[in-house]
C-alpha cells in the first residue's frame, strides 16, 4: 500500500500546544522546534554538496503517553522504537525518511527531513500526532521525496564515540588520590549515561593528577585562565579541573565554566557540604553540554536552564535530561566529532556551522538576558580557518629558521633525515601555541612550509609563503612522496580522512586520463598523511610524540621497486578502474601496512 504523506503540524517556536496534564508529567515549556538548513559549503573541502542538510533528526516526545513508531532504516528493514513522555531519539538519517505511528485507530505516516526536530504532542484533539516547528520564519516545509525516500543510519544509531579526558583536583582537595580517583571517575561514568543515550558519545578519563591553584586568585574565571595556562589536554581532548577553593555556598554563583563549544577546559567547583552528588553531576553534565555546543534553555526542567541548584534534581522523580533543541545542537557537533575528527569550531562544515547558528538565534530570542546563546552565536560567526592559519605562519617560521640555523644537523645528514629534523622542529614549535588549534598549524605549517605550491591546498599564512628550503628534503628519497605526505595530512585535518582519500583517487584518475601515470607510491604518501593527521586528531598520537619518534621510516612505509607507477594500460590490465575489487583489495593491503608500521603499533 503506498503511504499517505502528511505535512507535520506546524508550530511557531514559542507557541506551544497545552497537552500536559499537571496530574500525571510536570508541565514544561515544550520546546518543539524544526530547522532546515540548504547553504553550499564554500570553506570545506569535506562540505557537502549545494543544498545539502546536516543529516540528523531529533525525535521527542511530549505527550502523556509511550508512543510507538516505525521508521525506515538502512538495508531495507524498519526500526521500530519507544519513547516515554519527555525522552527523545536522535536519528542520523540519509535524507527525508518516512515514519509511521497509531495515534487511536488510525496509522499517521509522515516524512522527517532532516536537520530538525519533531515532536509527538496531543495537538488538536485527543490523539497523539506529530509537530514540526520552525526556528525560523521560513517557506512551507518541504514534501518528502516520495521517488527517492532516505533511511535511519542503523550503524550509526547504535555508534558510540569517546572523547578521551583528564580529571585533575587542585591542592585544596581535602582527601587522598585512593578517594577522589574513585570519587570523580563514578561521576563520569553517571554522566556518561545521559551522554551516550542523548549524543551517542562518553568520556574515558586516560589521566588523573593534581594541580597547583592560586590561593590568592579570588575570581573562578580567573582560576579557569589559570587552570589552563597549567594544564595541557593532549592527548586528550578535554581536561576536567575540579577545585576545592571555591566552596559552594547558597545563593547564586557560577559552579562551573568552559569557554565555548569544543573548547578543551572545563572547571567546576567541588567543596561544599550543601551539594549533593546529583547536583554535581547534573553541573558535569550542563558544562558537558556547553562543549558540546548547547546553550541555555528557557525550559525549566532542561539541563541546560540556566540557573542550576535549585534543588530540583534532588526530586525523586527528576531526570537529567536535555530539551530538545539543545539535543538538535549536541547531536551536530557529535556528528562532526565522529565523522570529521573536528576539534575546533572553526573546523564545522558550512551546513552544521548554519544549523548551528539557527538553534543559537532561536535561544537567544528566548532568553535575551542570558548572555550564553548570543555569545555562541557570535563566536560562531567569527572562528575561522584564519586562527590555524595565524599559528601555521609561525610553525612556517620555524621550518624555515630549521633550515637556515639547523641545530644538530651534520655533514652527513641525509636528505631524509633533513625532513626528519624539519617536521619535528615543527611540531616543537606548534608546542607552543593555542592547546585548541595547535594540532591543525602544525599540520597546515607543513603543507605550507614543505607542500608543493601547485598542490590541493595552497595556503598563504600570514605574510609567509612557502620556504625555498637550502636541503631539499625527502621521504625515501623522493621530494615529492614528503610533498604528497604533508599536504593529504592537512587536507585530512580540515576536510575528513574519507574526503580527502577520494580527492586524491580523483586526482590519480585525472592524471591517467591525461596521460600521467599512477604513482603508487605517491598514494601511500597520502594515505600515511592522513593517517597521521588521524592520529593526532584522535589523541592516539601527540606533538610531544613528533618531537620525539618523528621518522619517515616509521610513518611511510616503503613500496617494492617497480611497483610505484603505472601507465593507463598497464593500470587497466592489472586493476580495471579503482572501483574493481582488485584495487579495493590492493587499497586495503596499504591500509593494513599503515596500521603495522612502528609508529602506530600498540
Amino acid at each position: 500500500m503506498t503511504p499517505v504523506w502528511h505535512p507535520p503540524v506546524r508550530q511557531s517556536p514559542w507557541n506551544y500546544p497545552a497537552f500536559l496534564s499537571p496530574n500525571t508529567i510536570r508541565v514544561t515549556l515544550c520546546g518543539c522546534w524544526l530547522l532546515i538548513v540548504l547553504i553550499l559549503s564554500a570553506q570545506s573541502v569535506d562540505a557537502a554538496a549545494p543544498g545539502s542538510l546536516a543529516p540528523v533528526v531529533i525525535l521527542a516526545n511530549r505527550s502523556p503517553e509511550v508512543v510507538e513508531f516505525t521508521v525506515a532504516g538502512t538495508g531495507g528493514e524498519p526500526i521500530v522504537r519507544k519513547l516515554a513522555p519527555l525522552d527523545f531519539v536522535a536519528l542520523p538519517v540519509t535524507g527525508t525518511v518516512p515514519l509511521e505511528f497509531q495515534s487511536g485507530a488510525e496509522t499517521r505516516r509522515y516524512g522527517l527531513t532532516p536537520p530538525g526536530i519533531y515532536c509527538f504532542a496531543i495537538a488538536g484533539g485527543e490523539r497523539v500526532d506529530l509537530t514540526r516547528i520552525d526556528l525560523r520564519a521560513m517557506d512551507a516545509p518541504r514534501q518528502a521525496d516520495r521517488s527517492q525516500p532516505g533511511a535511519v543510519d542503523r550503524d550509526k544509531l547504535s555508534e558510540l564515540s569517546t572523547i578521551p579526558i583528564k580529571i585533575y583536583v587542585d591542592d585544596n582537595e581535602v582527601t587522598r588520590r585512593e578517594v577522589w580517583e574513585p570519587r570523580l571517575r563514578k561521576r563520569i561514568e553517571a554522566a556518561n549515561e545521559i551522554l551516550k543515550t542523548s549524543a551517542g558519545v562518553q568520556l574515558k578519563v586516560i589521566d588523573a593528577d593534581i594541580w597547583q591553584s592560586d590561593n590568592k586568585v579570588t575570581d573562578f574565571e580567573l582560576t579557569l585562565k589559570e587552570f589552563e595556562r597549567a594544564v595541557r589536554p593532549a592527548p586528550a581532548a578535554l581536561a576536567i579541573g575540579f577545585t576545592s577553593q571555591y566552596p559552594v555556598r547558597l545563593g547564586r554563583q557560577k559552579l562551573g565554566a568552559t569557554r565555548a563549544p569544543l573548547h578543551p577546559y572545563i572547571l567546576l567547583r567541588e567543596y561544599g557540604p550543601r551539594i549533593s552528588e546529583r547536583e554535581r553531576v547534573e553541573v558535569l553534565v550542563h558544562e558537558l553540554g556547553h562543549y558540546l555546543g548547547a546553550a541555555h534553555s528557557p525550559e525549566p526542567d532542561s539541563v541546560m536552564r540556566p540557573t542550576l541548584g535549585d534543588d530540583q534534581v534532588n526530586l525523586r522523580r527528576f531526570r537529567i535530561l536535555f530539551d530538545p533543541v539543545n539535543a538538535l545542537a549536541i547531536n551536530l557537533i557529535a556528528q562532526q566529532w565522529r565523522d570529521r575528527k573536528v576539534r575546533a569550531l572553526y573546523q564545522i562544515d558550512s551546513p552544521t556551522r548554519s544549523a548551528l547558528a539557527d538553534v543559537y538565534r532561536v535561544l537567544a530570542e528566548a532568553d535575551p538576558k542570558d548572555p550564553a546563546a548570543a555569545q555562541y552565536l557570535r563566536l560562531l560567526s567569527e572562528t575561522d580557518f584564519s586562527t590555524a592559519a595565524r599559528g601555521a605562519a609561525v610553525v612556517v617560521e620555524g621550518i624555515a629558521a630549521a633550515d637556515s640555523k639547523p641545530p644538530g644537523a651534520t655533514p652527513l645528514e641525509t636528505s631524509d633525515q633533513r625532513a626528519n629534523r624539519y617536521i619535528r622542529t615543527a611540531a616543537a614549535v606548534a608546542m607552543r601555541l593555542p592547546s585548541e588549534s595547535m594540532v591543525d598549524s602544525f599540520l597546515l605549517g607543513l603543507a605550507v612550509g614543505l607542500g608543493e605550491p601547485s598542490a590541493a591546498l595552497h595556503v598563504q599564512a600570514g605574510n609567509q609563503q612557502s620556504p625555498v628550503l637550502a636541503g631539499r628534503p625527502t621521504a625515501h628519497g623522493q621530494e615529492i612522496v614528503l610533498k604528497r605526505f604533508v599536504t593529504a595530512a592537512a587536507l585530512a585535518r580540515m576536510g575528513g580522512d574519507s574526503a580527502t582519500e577520494a580527492a586524491i583517487l580523483a586526482r590519480q584518475v585525472h592524471q591517467l586520463r591525461t596521460g600521467g601515470h599512477f604513482s603508487f607510491a605517491e598514494l601511500t604518501a597520502e594515505l600515511a598523511g592522513i593517517r597521521f593527521a588521524s592520529a593526532l586528531g584522535n589523541g592516539k598520537m601527540s606533538l610531544p610524540m613528533v618531537v620525539q619518534r618523528f621518522s619517515v621510516d616509521h610513518f611511510l612505509p616503503t613500496l617494492p621497486e617497480g611497483f610505484s607507477s603505472l601507465s593507463a594500460a598497464d593500470f587497466a590490465e592489472r586493476y580495471g578502474s579503482i572501483y574493481d575489487p582488485r584495487f579495493q583489495s590492493e587499497l586495503e593491503r596499504l591500509r593494513r601496512e599503515l596500521t603495522n608500521l612502528p609508529a602506530y603499533r600498540g
